[in-house]
């Protein structure tokens, strides 16, 4: 019903709004363009196009499934791309989990940018936990990373620790609060 040929004949009439200039883009005749639109209309059962002695334009179901084959235009042409990196071991799809505390959406931002410039077939999925449920997400789900795991060593013999960094954290209470009345606590 649909190729290839008549998807890439239906987006350049679209875009070019004639089914003269699409044919010249495409270097075919006009007649040639025109009854690949009306045989994918017959195929569909609806009409795409609007014409006047002047114009085309997209009807409703036209934008739609214009919208459609760009996006499966784009897919058709990421697929090389998609098949070589999963050759080469690149996952689909990653999950990460980030604690809640150390969560910054424009760090967050940031990575997922750099993430995708260098895997651009790869789905990243970011979820928050607190505290200990950043550990139970990687352990009991399908989680691949951690951001903010609590403590040095793992949890499980399956997952290794790489530290980033360290945090100093600073507790503090309200002057009023029972906890201040403590000694050494300021």
């Amino acid at each position: 019903m649909l190729d290839q040929e008549m998807i890439r004949t239906f987006i350049q009439v679209a875009d070019c709004q004639s089914f003269t200039k699409a044919a010249e883009m495409l270097h075919k005749t006009s007649a040639a363009i025109s009854y690949r639109i009306k045989t994918l209309e017959e195929n569909i059962g609806t009409q795409l196009f609007n014409r006047t002695t002047r114009t085309v334009t997209l009807t409703p179901a036209g934008e739609y499934l214009l919208e459609k084959c760009r996006q499966w235009i784009v897919w058709l042409e990421s697929m090389p791309i998609e098949l070589q990196q999963m050759n080469a071991g690149v996952e689909h799809q990653v999950n990460i989990v980030i604690n809640n505390l150390l969560y910054d959406r424009t760090a967050v931002a940031s990575m997922l940018a750099c993430l995708h410039q260098r895997f651009p077939s790869t789905q990243f999925h970011i979820t928050r936990q607190v505290y200990m449920g950043v550990w139970d997400a990687l352990i009991n789900e399908d989680y691949h990373f951690a951001i903010g795991v609590t403590g040095n060593e793992s949890l499980k013999n399956n997952i290794n620790i790489c530290a980033m960094g360290e945090i100093q954290w600073q507790f503090v209470v309200a002057p009023n609060h029972p906890l201040a009345m403590l000694v050494g606590i300021k």
